[in-house]
């Protein structure tokens, strides 16, 4: 910038995630460059200003910003921010937090879509798996056990209860109506 006519410390130069390695951060240091980054969410430090944010509940409304007007079917994103220090590698750092109400919105319908597709994934297991019989109760017991454990770590749950049916010989029953079972499955 130098070579411009512009002269350091007037100009914020503006970078991706990659800016953030220690090198980097002690070049700009160096060399008095204010810069604009993206925390990568990588970092310990990424997720505990966001956890302590959230804790805080104190943001800063900043609004709308947006410069087309807003919809019916589509509002216009509002936006909220929350500063705090962060320490990378040694040097403190101004960190700022921004929460979007749209990002919400995309949040939410990705989680309720990997939640339908969860569900989807466990009915058919459970589909697969209760359509047989087991001849030891031993089998059934352990059958059941694996299909519970497809749900866990999940936010669906699979109960399983093993039945013992009976099993009748051929033929019809007596005319009382009694029948005697041969076996249970």
């Amino acid at each position: 910038m130098a070579r411009h006519g512009i002269d350091p410390g007037a100009f914020i130069y503006v970078a991706d995630s990659a800016l953030i390695t220690q090198d980097n951060l002690k070049r700009a240091e160096e060399n008095g460059i204010h810069f604009l980054s993206r925390l990568p969410a990588t970092f310990n430090e990424c997720a505990r200003v966001i956890d302590q944010a959230v804790a805080a509940d104190n943001w800063t409304e900043v609004g709308a910003l947006a410069q087309s007007p807003a919809t019916g079917k589509r509002p216009a994103a509002r936006y909220r921010v929350f500063e705090t220090p962060v320490t990378l590698y040694g040097t403190a750092y101004r960190a700022i937090v921004v929460h979007s109400s749209a990002h919400d919105k995309r949040r939410h319908k990705r989680i309720e879509g990997l939640l339908e597709q969860k569900h989807s994934q466990l009915a058919a297991i459970v589909k697969d798996s209760t359509g047989g019989e087991f001849f030891c109760r031993a089998d059934a017991l352990q059958a059941a056990e694996q299909l519970e454990a497809h749900a866990r770590g999940s936010y669906h749950r699979i109960h399983c209860e093993v039945v013992e049916c009976p099993k009748f010989g051929r033929g019809r029953p007596a005319k009382d109506g009694s029948r005697t079972p041969v076996g249970y499955r």
